[in-house]
């Protein structure tokens, strides 16, 4: 998970993951990721809010899950020919499950950093 300004908030690679990039690269790719959503966002009150976005890469699947107003993002990589539809599926009711997740309105709990570590982690597994 990243914030806003793309900076990590909770989460991880899986133990067993070696990243295709550097630290800088990744540090690079969460700014990215936050600013796309936020300029995003400059449609909304036309198109609605985005739900997630996809980038098909070479060599991996990316995907952005904004959380209260983008901030923060749920942020995946994952291999090219993952299915990703159950991919957002999954980490959607994941977080909804532990009330932190939202779309749209709703009352949320992101103030429990706990909570969005320990969901994070589950996401990744």
């Amino acid at each position: 998970m990243i914030n806003s300004m793309g900076k990590i908030i909770a989460g991880g690679f899986k133990d067993d993951i070696k990243p295709l990039d550097s630290d800088d690269q990744r540090r690079m790719l969460y700014m990215q990721s936050a600013l796309e959503l936020s300029m995003k966002g400059e449609f909304d009150e036309n198109l609605g809010g985005v739900n997630y976005i996809t980038t098909y890469r070479d060599n991996v699947v990316l995907i952005n899950i904004p959380m209260k107003r983008y901030n923060p993002l749920v942020l995946i990589s994952a291999e090219r020919n993952a299915n990703t539809e159950q991919i957002v599926k999954n980490t959607i009711s994941l977080f909804e499950s532990k009330n932190v997740f939202e779309i749209g309105n709703k009352t949320d709990t992101l103030n429990d950093n706990s909570i969005l570590s320990t969901t994070a982690k589950k996401v990744v597994q």
